[in-house]
C-alpha cells in the first residue's frame, strides 16, 4: 500500500514522503481519491464526494447552480463548451468554476483517523481547464484547501496556454500541510482564481485529480500557541493549543488545554499526541497606553492648514467632529481634540489653534522692467521678518534684471511666501507717419500706414478732410487707409495711443493724397 501511494507523488516531493514513510500512523485516506466516476451531465460529483454548497464559509457562490463542480473526462460533460479534458490518471477528474462573483465551485469529503497534533500532507494534481460559454478563459488558477472552515493553504497557480478544447492540458503536482486538531475533519477543495478579476473573460475553470493524504511523524516547527504578543496592564490573555484529546503540560504544571495569562512573561506547553510530543513557547510582552501628543498650541495663517497627526499602531481614533481617521486637517482657529483607543485603554489630547493674519502681499504693481531701469519689490508687513531669495532680510529689494524673485515673510506663529516674475520690457516709444501717399493701385505707397512703430500697445486713428469732416477712423495698429473715394488733397490725422507701460499719448499731423 505504501508503494502504491508513493507511485502517485512526483520525484521532487519524495523527500516529504520519506518523513511520512518512516512512521505512517493510523490510516487516513479519501474515499475515491482518484475522483473516478461516470460522466453524464453537469453538476455530477464523483462517488464519495459532495459539492460545497452555497452558504458554506468556504464557498462564495451566490446561487445554487454556481456551487456545483463537474465530474469531467475527455468527452464532457460539455465538450463544445470546454468542460472536458484529459485526466491526470484514471478515466475522470473534477473541474470547477470561479467566475462572475456568482460561481464558486468545489468538492468536499469528511475523513476520519487523524491523530490530534500530527502534521499531514494533502497532495493533489491540478490543471487549467477553461470554459468557452462562460468566458472563463483565464490561463492560470489554483485550488484553496480547507479543513472544516479553516483555510489551510492555497496551491501555487498553474499556468496553461492550451485552448479550452484540448486533450493536452498540463497537470502539475501541488500540496498543502496542516496539523490535525480533531480525529475527523471535512476537507474541502475550492476552485480559486489567482487574481482579483473573475469577470468576463477572466474567470477560471480548474481541474483536480488524484488527491491523497500523507501523515508525518510529528509537526515541523509547530506553532500551536500562536505568535508572540503583548498584554496591557490589568488585562488577561487566554492562550490555547486547540488540540483536543491530547495530554497537556504547561510551565506551571497545569494540564488544561488552555492557560490564562495575567502578566507578561514566557509561557510554554508540551502536548503529548499520537505522533509524538509537541512543545511551543510564546513570549507575552508588556504593553502600555501609547503616548499621544498633538503638539504645542499653534498659530494658523489665513489660507493655510495644519495637519494634526495621532497615528498609532493598532489604534482607533475619535476626533471632536466624529471623524475617525488618524489625522485631522485644521483650516480655522479653534480647540481640537482626539480620543485614541487601543487595547490598553483610551487617552485624549487637545490643542488650541489661534488665528494669525498676514496681509496678502503685492510685491510690485507692474512687474515689467524697462531695460536699464530698476524696480523696488516691497513686502513691508507689520511685526515681520523677511528673507529674500538672495539672503537679504530687508523689507524691500531693488532689482535691475529680469527674473523670478521671492520673499518669505514671517510673523509670530506663521509665515507666507510670495514670488514675482519680473519680465523685460522695451520701453522706447516711436511713431512715424508718412506725409504723402499715392493710392493709385501700382503697388507702391498705396496705403497710409506707419513708417515706424515701437512700444505702442493700442491706438485710435482719425482722419479728417481740410473742412473737418471725418473720412476714416480705426483702432488698427496698422491704420491701413486706402483713400478710396477720397479726392486728392490735404488731410489731417490725429492718433491717441498707449505705450507698453499704459501711458496715454496723442500725436497729430497732415498728409497729402495724390493719385
Amino acid at each position: 500500500m505504501i508503494f502504491a501511494l508513493l507511485s502517485r507523488i512526483p520525484a521532487n516531493a519524495l523527500f516529504l514522503v520519506c518523513i511520512a514513510a518512516a512512521s505512517l500512523l493510523q490510516a487516513q485516506a479519501f474515499v475515491n481519491g482518484d475522483l473516478e466516476g461516470q460522466v453524464t451531465v453537469t453538476s455530477v460529483q464523483p462517488p464519495g464526494w459532495s459539492a460545497v454548497p452555497v452558504g458554506d464559509p468556504a464557498c462564495y457562490a451566490t446561487e445554487d447552480n454556481g456551487a456545483t463542480a463537474d465530474l469531467t473526462n475527455a468527452t464532457g460533460p460539455l465538450y463544445n463548451n470546454g468542460i472536458m479534458g484529459n485526466p491526470y490518471s484514471g478515466g475522470s477528474f473534477v473541474s470547477g468554476l470561479h467566475a462572475f462573483g456568482t460561481h464558486h465551485e468545489g468538492i468536499k469529503q469528511t475523513v476520519s483517523g487523524f491523530n490530534v497534533g500530527c502534521s499531514y500532507i494533502i497532495g493533489l494534481y491540478q490543471t487549467v481547464v477553461k470554459q468557452i460559454n462562460a468566458d472563463a478563459t483565464d490561463p492560470s488558477g489554483s485550488w484553496s484547501v480547507y479543513a472544516d472552515n479553516t483555510l489551510i493553504g492555497i496551491t501555487t497557480p498553474t499556468v496553461s496556454n492550451q485552448p479550452a478544447i484540448s486533450l493536452n492540458k498540463p497537470w502539475e503536482y501541488r500540496q498543502v500541510t496542516f496539523i490535525a486538531t480533531a480525529n475527523t475533519h471535512t476537507l474541502k477543495f475550492m476552485t480559486t482564481d489567482d487574481d482579483a478579476d473573475q469577470l468576463t473573460p477572466d474567470g477560471v475553470r480548474m481541474g483536480l485529480d488524484s488527491v491523497f493524504i500523507l501523515a508525518r511523524s510529528i509537526a515541523d516547527n509547530a506553532n500551536i500557541l500562536g505568535n508572540d504578543t503583548n498584554l496591557c496592564a490589568g488585562n488577561t490573555l487566554l492562550v490555547g493549543t486547540g488540540l483536543t484529546n491530547a495530554a497537556h503540560s504547561w510551565q506551571d504544571g497545569s494540564t488544561a488545554t488552555s492557560f490564562l495569562v495575567s502578566a507578561p512573561g514566557i509561557y510554554w506547553v508540551e502536548v503529548i499526541t499520537g505522533c509524538g510530543t509537541l512543545r511551543d513557547t510564546i513570549h507575552v510582552l508588556p504593553r502600555s497606553t501609547p503616548p499621544l501628543d498633538l503638539g504645542a498650541d499653534a498659530a494658523l495663517c489665513a489660507g493655510q492648514t495644519l495637519v494634526l497627526d495621532a497615528t498609532t499602531t493598532n489604534a482607533a481614533y475619535g476626533w471632536q467632529d466624529g471623524s475617525t481617521l488618524p489625522t485631522f486637517t485644521v483650516s480655522v482657529p479653534g480647540v481640537y481634540w482626539v480620543d485614541l483607543e487601543t487595547t490598553c485603554g483610551t487617552v485624549r489630547d487637545s490643542i488650541a489653534v489661534m488665528d494669525t493674519v498676514i496681509t496678502p502681499l503685492e510685491l510690485v504693481a507692474d512687474p515689467r522692467l524697462c531695460l536699464g531701469a530698476s524696480l523696488v519689490l516691497d513686502a513691508t508687513t507689520a511685526n515681520a521678518a523677511y528673507l529674500w531669495q538672495n539672503g537679504s532680510t530687508s523689507a524691500t529689494l531693488l532689482v535691475d534684471l529680469p527674473g523670478t524673485y521671492w520673499v518669505q515673510v514671517t510673523v509670530p506663529g506663521c509665515y507666507t511666501v510670495d514670488s514675482v516674475e519680473v519680465t523685460p520690457l522695451e520701453c522706447a516709444v516711436a511713431l512715424t507717419l508718412p506725409n504723402i501717399f499715392t493710392p493709385n493701385g501700382d503697388g507702391h505707397n498705396d496705403l497710409f500706414t506707419p513708417i515706424e512703430q515701437i512700444g505702442i500697445r493700442t491706438m485710435r486713428t482719425t482722419i479728417r478732410s481740410r473742412w473737418g469732416l471725418e473720412v476714416y477712423s480705426t483702432a488698427s495698429l496698422g491704420i491701413n487707409w486706402t483713400g478710396r473715394d477720397s479726392p486728392e488733397g490735404i488731410y489731417y490725422w490725429i492718433i491717441d495711443y498707449t505705450d507698453e507701460r499704459g501711458t496715454t499719448l496723442s500725436k497729430a499731423g497732415t498728409l497729402t493724397l495724390l493719385r
